[in-house]
């Protein structure tokens, strides 16, 4: 009936066993080819059976930018060996029950990468991280590996807020150490490293360039106890918006909101003013 936990059609089996050799070890995608599966999962398939389909897996990351997506990806596969039994002139298929094969790779997809900035050595920084604008400009921010400080790359547009100040672009930052930082269509952000640059900024997350749709605004967290503060500890910006966690585990997005992107469930104002974005209720 084929490979334990991996459903082979009976009509198949003979295709698979006759295609491979004595003691021919499978494992992975190999092993799925091998089976001719192409069809989904099964749902009501056991815990077992879907713990030993190759197509499953963890996701350990997940990461997109310029229409190419990636994700990084835990598979824990079985092994199977074939028996050949040369009186009766058969083969079989036996699950070894003590050795798997665990693999973690990236797995990519959308358009081709080329990256776009050839000249820059990229092992001197950390953290690099690509955004796209209008008309196609690319910029890229990174880190310092010895500093923690701020550099970037590629285009830069300066531009005006509301009230008719000249911002600094996507490709100026702050001065001040980071940890983690995000480039969006126009804008770019950061999570701050050291007390030095909170005391700088004033905040735990600092975002330059285009505020157009205020989404370089960062709202400024109300601290709710004298005994610990609350920081926002990962962002990600998109297009026109920027959505950050805290560490009280609730999310706050602002900026453009024509298609919901900063709608969040279940949600209260940011800010005293309307347009300032929202934070969740609960964490």
């Amino acid at each position: 009936t084929g490979a334990e936990g991996l459903r082979v059609p009976r009509s198949q089996e003979s295709i698979f066993l006759d295609s491979v050799e004595e003691d021919e070890i499978l494992r992975g995608r190999r092993l799925q080819q091998k089976l001719r599966i192409t069809e989904p999962p099964d749902p009501d398939d056991s815990l077992e059976a879907k713990r030993m389909d190759p197509r499953g897996g963890c996701v350990l990351e997940m990461t997109a930018v310029l229409n190419r997506g990636c994700a990084l990806i835990s598979e824990t596969l079985p092994v199977y060996y074939i028996v050949i039994n040369n009186e009766e002139k058969t083969k079989e298929s036996r699950l070894n029950e003590t050795a798997t094969q665990t693999t973690i790779k990236w797995v990519c997809w959308g358009d081709s990468w080329e990256d776009p900035f050839p000249q820059v050595n990229s092992d001197a920084y950390d953290a690099f991280t690509i955004g796209l604008g209008m008309k196609g400009m690319i910029t890229a921010c990174a880190l310092e590996k010895r500093t923690a400080r701020i550099q970037c790359f590629g285009n830069n547009d300066a531009t005006l807020n509301q009230d008719g100040v000249v911002l600094a672009g996507q490709a100026q930052p702050p001065d001040g150490k980071f940890k983690q930082l995000t480039v969006g269509g126009l804008h770019s952000c950061g999570i701050v490293l050291d007390e030095a640059t909170y005391e700088q900024i004033g905040e735990s997350l600092a975002c330059w360039g285009n505020d157009r749709m205020r989404q370089s605004d960062v709202p400024k967290i109300v601290q709710v106890s004298v005994l610990f503060r609350i920081d926002y500890i990962y962002v990600q910006a998109g297009y026109e918006h920027t959505c950050a966690l805290r560490s009280d585990n609730r999310l706050t997005c602002f900026g453009s909101d024509f298609d919901s992107q900063i709608d969040i469930p279940d949600k209260e104002l940011a800010t005293e003013e309307k347009d300032g974005g929202y934070t969740s209720i609960k964490g």
